[in-house]
């Protein structure tokens, strides 16, 4: 059996922050959070909009965007 929890709060905020950053977003605690909130705690689906955004904004590693509330919006 293998042991598997959600990640909350502060870890939950890291995840999406760091998943936006691989895509090429910087992405602020409180929206990171945000996102989480609105993803469920589903990774899958927190990456998918993230990338989504990332495309939007034409957001690469090598050409990295600030994402914000009112793209999100």
């Amino acid at each position: 059996a293998i042991a598997s929890y959600v990640p909350e709060g502060r870890d939950a905020a890291r995840t999406i922050v760091a998943l936006g950053r691989a895509e090429g977003l910087s992405i602020e605690p409180a929206l990171a959070e945000r996102i989480g909130d609105e993803a469920g705690g589903n990774q899958a689906i927190a990456a998918s909009e993230i990338a989504k955004f990332a495309l939007y904004l034409d957001a690469s590693p090598e050409q990295p965007k600030t994402l914000t509330s009112e793209v999100v919006d």
